[in-house]
């Protein structure tokens, strides 16, 4: 589940964005899969994903609220805070990933790693 939003602001910290609720984040295969599956089970997560000719990444969610503020586009950077949420566990902490892109479109991937970039960040960190 996505817990929380950071967006980065023009002097380099990041900045809390409203967040009506939590949101889940698709499942590799979604539709074989539950929302909430039994935390014993071992799953991927499609965390998300940037098309060519389009103008931000965006994450893998099973819905979009009409105020969603986590796409990243061009010379972007968008911290998003995430916790597990299964059927029989909740994570007490969130993992923070931080995700960059400079608007570019390369289909080498070695190239495209300098372009956009998924980094996980500590959690402390979230206001710098």
């Amino acid at each position: 589940m996505i817990k929380g939003i950071w967006r980065k602001a023009a002097d380099g910290t990041y900045k809390a964005e409203a967040l009506v609720a939590d949101i889940p984040i698709t499942w590799a295969f979604s539709q074989f899969n539950p929302v909430n599956p039994k935390i014993r089970d071992k799953r991927i997560c499609d965390f998300g994903f940037l098309r060519e000719n389009t103008t931000h990444f965006q994450p893998s969610l099973y819905f979009y609220p009409n105020n969603f503020t986590g796409y990243v586009g061009k010379n972007d950077s968008v911290r998003f805070g995430i916790a597990i949420n299964a059927e029989n566990f909740t994570s007490k902490n969130m993992l923070v990933i931080e995700v960059s892109w400079d608007g570019t479109w390369n289909t080498d991937l070695d190239k495209m790693e300098r372009h956009l970039v998924i980094k996980e960040v500590e959690a402390s960190n979230l206001e710098n």
